[in-house]
């Protein structure tokens, strides 16, 4: 939480955020001056507690000419509100990117939300948490991340919030060629933002729930198709599991410990 002119601001990245900041997602920002907005909007957001979270990232298969690639995430929200009321809350959701997002609020559609950059100062914040991890990705000039606005009415006691949209990938093809990725290093990757839900009220019983879901990486030969698999890297510690008939890879796992980043990376590796 940050206190500003008494006027009090939550910031979240990610997916849904009730006026708190959850992961990805942060609370509505009560107008400069206005203190009496701002007590109802905290209000509000001390009646929410965010009680887990379940994050599914999908990629598409990666071919050996592959760039610009999207993952599908979806990012479940389970909150509380602890008052005997509904409570409504204007919410935005900040990503490193976000196309076609979808949110859901207890199964039903919600309108579509409105989605701009982010703010400079928003912008700087993640690029300052994101820049430890991204190494050569970390230039200022293309780091143009997102925010998607949109309102939220919690009724008292649980909710499931969905926010579904497409992330682009990170693509580093390291100074080599395509057209052998046997040999290529370059390397793929995508960033979620979970620092924003550090300033929501967090059960002290939250697991945040991950599967992350990539296909063996396709050499598309004239006769033979090669599959290589996909070599992981990231920040939290992944459980494989591999569908030979599929061809894909199912890296889960459960979590109490919120990171500022989930940070995904993965390379070529032998071909099987």
């Amino acid at each position: 939480m940050r206190l500003l002119l008494n006027v009090i601001t939550l910031t979240l990245l990610g997916f849904i955020v009730a006026n708190p900041a959850y992961a990805n997602v942060r609370a509505p920002v009560a107008d400069d001056g206005d203190v009496a907005a701002a007590i109802k909007t905290q209000e509000a957001i001390d009646s929410v507690v965010l009680e887990g979270e379940i994050l599914s990232i999908a990629f598409n298969r990666i071919l050996d000419e592959s760039w610009g690639e999207s993952a599908a995430v979806v990012a479940q929200y389970t909150l509380r509100n602890t008052s005997d009321a509904p409570v409504s809350l204007d919410l935005q959701f900040m990503a490193t990117d976000i196309d076609a997002p979808v949110v859901t609020l207890n199964d039903v559609g919600l309108p579509k939300p409105e989605t701009q950059l982010m703010n400079k100062e928003d912008r700087a914040e993640a690029l300052n948490k994101l820049k430890p991890l991204r190494g050569q990705w970390s230039r200022d000039d293309d780091f143009l991340p997102q925010v998607a606005t949109y309102r939220v009415t919690l009724k008292p006691g649980l909710n499931t919030m969905k926010f579904k949209y497409k992330q682009r990938a990170l693509f580093y093809e390291n100074n080599t060629r395509y057209g052998k990725p046997e040999t290529l290093p370059s390397t793929f990757g995508l960033d979620y933002l979970l620092y924003p839900a550090k300033s929501w009220q967090v059960s002290k019983d939250f697991k945040l729930a991950v599967r992350v879901v990539i296909p063996d990486m396709l050499d598309d030969g004239w006769f033979v198709d090669d599959y290589y698999e996909p070599l992981l890297s990231a920040n939290y510690t992944f459980e494989p599991v591999y569908d030979e008939t599929s061809r894909v890879t199912t890296f889960s796992g459960t979590f109490s410990e919120l990171r500022d980043v989930l940070s995904l990376r993965f390379k070529w590796g032998e071909s099987r």
